[in-house]
C-alpha cells in the first residue's frame, strides 16, 4: 500500500496546510482505503481554499504550495487503480475522470504559476476544469467503493457525505456574500465528520508520526508563506518609492499587520483644497439641500486649493479602526456589533489608541491624498457623487467595509460617509503649516448622518474640540512605510 500512502499524504497534507494536520494519517492509520480518503480531501480542498482570492498576495503563496497537490494525488489515483482494477463499468469512469481530471488540473496550476502575466496564463482555465473532473470522478468514486466492498461502507458512506458538504463549502465561497462564513463553517462541519471516523486509528503509533510529519510540513508552508509575504511587501514599497502622477498608474497593494490591513499609499503629489470647478459641484449640492433657503455652508477652508507633495510612501488603514480591534466594552450600549467603526472617541484617544499599535494618526494631507490621489477626485471613487457608494442619510451605523464599490485609489474604505475621521494636526487655514498650533482638530471624510453630497467629499474639513466625542467620529491609522 506505501505506493498510495505516500502521494496521497503528501497530497493531503499540501491541501490541508494548516488546517487539520491530523487527518493526514488517515492513510496510515487505516490502510490503503485511508488513501481513498486523502485523495478525496485533497480534491475537495483545492479548489475551496483557491476560490478564496481576496488577498492576492496570500493567494500567490497558496498557489505555489498547491501546485504540488494535483500531480500528488494524481499519482495516488493512479497507483490505487492498479491495485484494484477496475472492475464496473463505474470503476473504469471513476479511474479515467480522476486520472484525466488530475492531469488537467495539474497542467493548469503549473501554467498559472510559471507563466503569470503572460499568454500561456490563459491555460489555467484547465485548473477549473479539471477540478471539476475530479468533483465528478471523485463521486462516482465513492459510490464505486460503496458497492464493491473495497471500503467499510460507514466508511464510503463517509466519503460521500464530506465529499458532497466540501463541495458546497466551495461554492458557498465563491458565489455568495456570506460565503466566506457559510463556507468555512461547511469546511469545518466537513473536517468533523472527518475526524468522527479518525477514532479507530488513536491507538496506533503511526498516528503521531503521521501527525508530526504533517505539523513538519505545515510548518515549513507557513514559514515559507510568510517569507515570500515579506518579499512582496519589499518589493510593492520599492515601487511605491518611483512615485505616481495619475491615480490609474497605482494598483492597490494591501498588507496584514498584526491582523489588521493596511494598504500602500505610494509617493507622489496632489491639489489638497478645492479648485473653482469643484467648488461649484459643492455649491450645487448645497443649494438642492437648503433649496429656497439657500447654501449655508462656507467652503471657505477648503481654498485656495495648492499642491502637496509625498517624496516617501506610506501605509493607511483600509478600514476605521473596529470595535473588537479596539477593545473594551461600550457602557450600556452592548448593541454595537464588533465589526462596526469605533467611534465616540476623543481625538487623544484615538492618538493614543494608534501609538499603542506602532502607528499614528494620518496628517490631514496624508489623509486627503489617500482619499483623491494624484488626479485630487472630488469623491474616493470619482467626481460623480454614487450613492451606493456610501453611507450616508442612514439611521444606523454600519460595519466596516460594507461599502467596498466606494474604496478610493489605493483600495482604502469608507473614507467618505460611515464615520467622520480624526486627523492629527491642528485646524489652520490654506495652504497650511503642519508647525502651527491652535485651539481646534480635525474630522475628515463626513459621517453616517450627512444629509447632502457636499459633506461626503474628500476636500470638506469639520473643525472639532480635541474633546469632541460622538458616534458619528472616530479613526483609522498610519504608518510609514
Amino acid at each position: 500500500m506505501r505506493n498510495i500512502r505516500i502521494p496521497a499524504i503528501l497530497g493531503g497534507a499540501l491541501a490541508l496546510l494548516l488546517s487539520v494536520p491530523f487527518a493526514a494519517a488517515y492513510s496510515l492509520a487505516y490502510g490503503d482505503w485511508g488513501a481513498a480518503h486523502m485523495i478525496r480531501l485533497g480534491i475537495a480542498l483545492d479548489p475551496l481554499l483557491s476560490f478564496h482570492r481576496s488577498n492576492e498576495a496570500v493567494y500567490r503563496t497558496y498557489g505555489q504550495v498547491f501546485a504540488l497537490v494535483h500531480p500528488l494525488l494524481f499519482i495516488a489515483a493512479r497507483n490505487w487503480f492498479k491495485l484494484h482494477p477496475p472492475q464496473t463499468g463505474r470503476e473504469r469512469r471513476a479511474r479515467s475522470l480522476l486520472l484525466w481530471g488530475g492531469g488537467l488540473a495539474a497542467l493548469g496550476v503549473v501554467a498559472d504559476y510559471f507563466s503569470y502575466d503572460t499568454w500561456l496564463n490563459t491555460l489555467f482555465i484547465f485548473e477549473w476544469i479539471g477540478c471539476l473532473v475530479l468533483w465528478a470522478g471523485c463521486f462516482i468514486f465513492g459510490r464505486a467503493l460503496l458497492e464493491n466492498g473495497q471500503m467499510p461502507r460507514w466508511a464510503a458512506r463517509l466519503f460521500l457525505l464530506s465529499f458532497l458538504v466540501s463541495i458546497a463549502a466551495t461554492f458557498a465561497l465563491a458565489h455568495f456574500p456570506s460565503g466566506p462564513t457559510f463556507g468555512y463553517a461547511l469546511a469545518w462541519l466537513t473536517w468533523a465528520v472527518d475526524w468522527g471516523a479518525l477514532w479507530r486509528g488513536i491507538r496506533s503509533p503511526r498516528l503521531w508520526l503521521a501527525a508530526l510529519s504533517v505539523l513538519a510540513i505545515a510548518l515549513a508552508a507557513a514559514w515559507i508563506s510568510g517569507a515570500q509575504t515579506e518579499s512582496e511587501r519589499e518589493n510593492a514599497v520599492a515601487l511605491a518609492r518611483q512615485g505616481v502622477i495619475h491615480n490609474a498608474g497605482w494598483q492597490p497593494f494591501i498588507a496584514g499587520f498584526d491582523a489588521i490591513e493596511m494598504a500602500l499609499v505610494p509617493a507622489g503629489c496632489f491639489s489638497m483644497g478645492s479648485t473653482p470647478e469643484q467648488l461649484v459641484v459643492a455649491q450645487e449640492s448645497c443649494d438642492r439641500y437648503y433649496s429656497v433657503y439657500g447654501c449655508k455652508a462656507s467652503f471657505e477652508d477648503e481654498t485656495p486649493a495648492y499642491e502637496v507633495c509625498f517624496d516617501r510612501p506610506f501605509w493607511i488603514d483600509v478600514n476605521e479602526v473596529t470595535n473588537a480591534a479596539y477593545g473594551g466594552v461600550y457602557e450600556g450600549k452592548n448593541w454595537r456589533a464588533g465589526n462596526w467603526p469605533r467611534e465616540t472617541v476623543t481625538w487623544a484617544e484615538a492618538v493614543a489608541f494608534c501609538a499603542a499599535r506602532g502607528a499614528r494618526l494620518p496628517s490631514e494631507a496624508e489623509w486627503e491624498y489617500a482619499a483623491r490621489g494624484p488626479d485630487s477626485l472630488i469623491y474616493p471613487w470619482g467626481d460623480e457623487f454614487v450613492r451606493e457608494n456610501v453611507l450616508w442619510f442612514s439611521l444606523v451605523l454600519q460595519p466596516a467595509g460594507s461599502y467596498p464599490a466606494g474604496a478610493s485609489w489605493v483600495g482604502a474604505e469608507d473614507l467618505s460617509g460611515s464615520i467622520a475621521e480624526w486627523v492629527d494636526g491642528w485646524y489652520a487655514p490654506y495652504p497650511s503649516d503642519p508647525a502651527v498650533t491652535g485651539n481646534l482638530r480635525l474630522t475628515r471624510g463626513g459621517d453616517w448622518f450627512a444629509h447632502a453630497s457636499y459633506e461626503l467629499r474628500s476636500a470638506s474639513r469639520f473643525t472639532r474640540d480635541p474633546e469632541f466625542a460622538s458616534t458619528a467620529v472616530g479613526f483609522r491609522c498610519a504608518a510609514d512605510s
